[in-house]
């Protein structure tokens, strides 16, 4: 069975937002379903609001991959055959050349070369044979590990996007390269949650499966918690606040009301059946952009509980 290493990043904001407890993140729970050695998975929590911290976030995780890379390196040529240099050849009254360095000096040097070449070519075949990548993230988080995927040492078998955004100079976003399959989940225009964000990674060099779901962006990472007691909140798919949308604007990546912002009639309980539908409708479409994203998991051959 191959060894599988996953790399998981959540959304902005998720150390805030994020709750043990109730595991609303789906990036966590997949993370959590992985089935392989500890070891061989990373988490790490999204960017702040701003994304400037994007790029402290890729380089701790390429430190933590390189690392891993480097103990599983070890362990596997501790099973292989040694390298076994060719015998040292006997010679007498040889004086150092201009480096110094004696006919003896020279050719023990050349064999540590060529033993560390041995060593990195039976390791890149076990790589290309036996180790398998996967990424998964939410928002920010998504794109993020979007980027990462084109720095890995061989081609990942799976990658799963919750509602990739970029939002961030940091942040490349384009087309997905370096992935065999990845399965995008998006949440769809017509819910008019978070307007201003857009999507990106709405390509790819591999094979790309893509559906939007009538739910939030935050329902889409396996939050959903509809605010509705600020201005920079997600009102889409509320029990209390009915957004209408034609009265609706985006200002703030929120959906406000351009007569009085979220305080005007239109948001209230004018309609609360619609609301409830609504809310209801945005939580079972979460539910099922999970349930997407595993299905191509399960697909590509990931293991997950």
């Amino acid at each position: 069975m191959p060894t599988y290493i996953l790399i998981a990043i959540d959304g902005t904001g998720s150390k805030e937002w994020f709750d043990i407890k109730k595991k609303n993140s789906w990036t966590w729970r997949f993370y959590e379903d992985f089935k392989t050695d500890a070891a061989n998975k990373k988490f790490r929590h999204g960017p702040d609001s701003a994304g400037m911290n994007v790029t402290d976030i890729l380089d701790d995780v390429q430190v933590w991959l390189n690392r891993r890379m480097a103990d599983i390196k070890v362990a596997y040529l501790a099973t292989q055959p040694p390298y076994k240099p060719p015998p040292l050849k006997k010679i007498e009254g040889k004086s150092p050349n201009l480096l110094g360095i004696s006919e003896l000096g020279r050719e023990s040097l050349l064999n540590l070369i060529a033993k560390d070449a041995y060593e990195q070519n039976l390791f890149n075949k076990f790589i290309r044979e036996q180790i398998e990548f996967c990424l998964v993230g939410h928002s920010r988080g998504a794109a993020m590990v979007a980027d990462f995927a084109a720095k890995l040492p061989k081609r990942a078998c799976f990658m799963g996007l919750y509602d990739s955004v970029d939002r961030s100079t940091q942040i490349t976003g384009g087309k997905i390269r370096n992935v065999g399959l990845t399965y995008h989940a998006m949440r769809d225009p017509s819910t008019h949650s978070r307007d201003t964000f857009g999507n990106t990674n709405l390509t790819s060099d591999g094979s790309y499966v893509a559906k939007r779901f009538k739910t939030s962006h935050g329902g889409i990472g396996g939050d959903y918690n509809p605010s509705n007691s600020d201005l920079t909140g997600d009102y889409s798919g509320s029990k209390k606040y009915y957004q209408d949308p034609k009265d609706c604007i985006s200002m703030g990546g929120a959906v406000v009301n351009s007569i009085n912002l979220y305080r005007n009639s239109h948001w209230g309980e004018n309609n609360p059946q619609e609301a409830l539908r609504r809310y209801e409708q945005f939580l079972s479409e979460s539910k099922n952009a999970d349930a997407f994203i595993r299905q191509g998991a399960k697909l590509a051959g990931i293991p997950l509980g």
